[in-house]
């Protein structure tokens, strides 16, 4: 059960009280009461977002995002290899895999992902002390290295940050999805 709560209460009881001849509606269609209702929620979220910090008020876990976005420093960059498909309606497909110490399954994760005929696969190796680097730069992936962990969420980012493909797909790195339940993702 869901409950919207925030730090100043604005009344929606006296408006919203019962009105019998406001909750009549036919099949689908919301009532005048529902309306009002959702439109007086909409309103006090639009505030609280209006109101807050460029992240909402959210705690973001103190992700170092400054000196990825700012400088754009990593420690190795290797440019991959894909292929130009027809399987996206004239788009490409870009697909973004955040990796720390994923040796044993990230060269199972990228054969299965080619099955997909990727315009390119990015795999941000972030904090690994293992062969994931070398694995993911042998089977032909974009690969962008730093020594420090730095989380999925900014792996993700800069992922995408470089892509060139119009979709993007994002997977983890940890095990194998067949191609096929992938493509509707896609």
């Amino acid at each position: 059960k869901w409950r919207i709560s925030r730090h100043c209460a604005i009344d929606v009881i006296t408006p919203n009280k019962f009105r019998p001849f406001q909750h009549a509606a036919y099949g689908t269609n919301l009532s005048q009461s529902e309306k009002r209702m959702i439109g007086d929620h909409i309103e006090a979220v639009a505030e609280r977002i209006l109101s807050s910090d460029e992240r909402g008020g959210y705690y973001d876990g103190n992700r170092k995002r400054d000196s990825v976005y700012h400088t754009l420093s990593f420690e190795e960059f290797y440019q991959g290899w894909g292929v130009t498909s027809d399987f996206y309606k004239g788009k490409q497909l870009s697909v973004v895999i955040p990796v720390q110490d994923e040796e044993k399954t990230i060269g199972n994760v990228i054969e299965e992902l080619r099955k997909m005929e990727p315009f390119e696969i990015i795999v941000d190796v972030n904090g690994s002390s293992d062969k994931t680097k070398k694995i993911a730069k042998d089977k032909g992936a974009t690969t962008i290295v730093y020594k420090e962990a730095r989380g999925n969420d900014v792996g993700r980012s800069l992922g995408t940050y470089f892509a060139k493909g119009e979709i993007v797909l994002f997977i983890d790195g940890d095990f194998v999805i067949p191609a096929s339940e992938l493509y509707p993702f896609a």
